[in-house]
């Protein structure tokens, strides 16, 4: 509710709580998708990495989260990192919404062409 307002500081601060118990993915996706949402793509990859550093295992939704994070920052190459990483993970299924993330990363950057030259690899 507090991302959608856009109070991002107040949905973090009412996440903190559940980012401290390492159990709750819904919820350190959620905040990546609120950052992301918000254009706020360094937050979200911050976010992601200390999820990850906390040996918290991403799944397909925290990927659309990321790569919409690097869509609206305009971060064409931190977008293409990160769907790179996820097509070597084998134990998370790439699905329609990731491909639709990176059709927006590089329409939104004027560089189309690189979807056709991913989706040859």
């Amino acid at each position: 509710m507090y991302s959608k307002c856009g109070e991002l500081g107040t949905a973090r601060k009412m996440c903190d709580d559940g980012f401290s118990s390492q159990s709750d993915l819904v919820s350190w996706n959620g905040m990546i998708a609120a950052y992301a949402h918000h254009g706020c793509g360094d937050e979200a990859i911050g976010l992601f990495k200390e999820m990850c550093n906390l040996d918290i295992q991403p799944n397909d939704v925290t990927y659309v989260g990321l790569l919409a994070a690097g869509s609206h920052a305009g971060s064409v190459d931190e977008g293409f990192k990160y769907f790179d990483e996820l097509t070597r993970d084998n134990s998370i299924q790439i699905r329609q919404e990731h491909y639709a993330c990176l059709v927006d990363l590089c329409g939104r950057a004027g560089k189309l062409k690189e979807i056709h030259s991913e989706a040859s690899n």
